[in-house]
């Protein structure tokens, strides 16, 4: 929205508040795309996987050099935090295949 002071002499305007989550979640997309593009430098990886939950990845790939964008091999939009080893590992197994 916006504002004018009483007197007439001031305006502007104000944003919504962030929630703590979002400030957290662009701070941490941030760091790793800073991450990502140091091990692309270093010739640490060739091609990557990410995978996260849909609404973290939109702000990473925001974040992400258009080097290192073009070295993502699959973006994968799931939460997989909460599979057991042996899931998460089937999961990991069927994309490195391609």
């Amino acid at each position: 929205g916006s504002f004018q002071a009483k007197n007439g002499i001031g305006h502007g305007s104000f944003a919504e508040p962030t929630e703590p989550k979002q400030i957290e979640i662009e701070k941490f997309t941030r760091e790793l795309a800073q991450t990502l593009e140091s091990g692309r430098t270093s010739n640490k990886y060739q091609r990557l996987i990410i995978i996260m939950p849909p609404h973290s990845h939109g702000v990473l790939k925001k974040e992400l050099s258009d080097q290192v964008g073009n070295l993502v091999i699959h973006h994968v939009d799931k939460d997989y935090t909460k599979l057991q080893d042996r899931e998460l590992i089937k999961h990991l197994d069927d994309l490195a295949r391609f």
